[in-house]
């Protein structure tokens, strides 16, 4: 009896999974888009996104903020950073499953990625929830990704459905993210791979090589330039004697 209470204890604890731990601890505040791609999300799929991204806003440093941009739609930011669970769960109530017609995957995804570049953060990432079908748009694959690299922004993917899973590979790969799938993704793991990144390095302004201003050398005084007359015209006096003497 005692050996099957344990064999049990060990399958439900299998079964469970047990939570990594918080690696975020005295990590600075994080700046998070969701960007979620409503085309072929079913309504499982929409309620369990809409639980994770609210568990991982609660798990994330303090200070940390989350911002929402949706595919379909008049706006592609729904919601601005923001560290209100409230105004981020209402935002995330708005999402329709299954929506069709809206923009295709880089446009969307190179919208958020420019909006978010423009925050002042120490850690910014994107998470997009997406199947990874590009569709027909006015922007290439190659845009967003090169303006997240450019800015230091990584693309975390959350995949479902039957899409290309190979595209949101490579989105995270490139950018320095990480790819998960919805239906088994861990909060825990996706709040340590997201905050636990440095923070990126901090550019001063007008500083760069193309800007940075060269010193000028100090200015030569006024009177330097009688001294050094009067030194000549000195010599000069001094060899003319040497030679009426001679």
């Amino acid at each position: 009896a005692l050996l099957l209470t344990m064999l049990t204890a060990r399958v439900g604890s299998a079964q469970v999974g047990v939570a990594a731990p918080d690696e975020t601890q005295d990590r600075p505040p994080v700046v998070v888009a969701a960007a979620v791609d409503e085309a072929g999300l079913t309504l499982a799929d929409l309620q369990r996104a809409e639980s994770l991204l609210l568990a991982l806003l609660d798990s994330l440093p303090p200070r940390s903020q989350m911002m929402l941009s949706r595919f379909t739609g008049d706006r592609r930011i729904a919601l601005p950073p923001s560290s209100d669970r409230s105004q981020v769960a209402e935002a995330l109530s708005q999402l329709r499953a299954g929506t069709s017609g809206g923009a295709a995957l880089a446009d969307g995804l190179f919208d958020t990625i420019r909006y978010l570049a423009g925050r002042d953060a120490d850690v910014r990432a994107v998470l997009l929830v997406s199947t990874g079908r590009l569709g027909e748009g006015d922007l290439q694959f190659e845009d967003p990704l090169k303006e997240a690299t450019s800015n230091g922004i990584p693309i975390f993917t959350l995949a479902f459905g039957q899409g290309d899973g190979k595209v949101l590979r490579r989105l995270s790969k490139v950018t320095g993210g990480e790819s998960f799938r919805l239906e088994v993704a861990e909060v825990s793991l996706i709040r340590n791979a997201i905050a636990s990144r440095p923070p990126a390095p901090q550019v001063a302004k007008n500083q760069d090589a193309d800007t940075a201003e060269v010193a000028s050398p100090p200015a030569e005084p006024r009177w330097a330039g009688s001294i050094g007359l009067l030194a000549a015209a000195g010599v000069f006096i001094v060899l003319a004697g040497f030679l009426l003497l001679g």
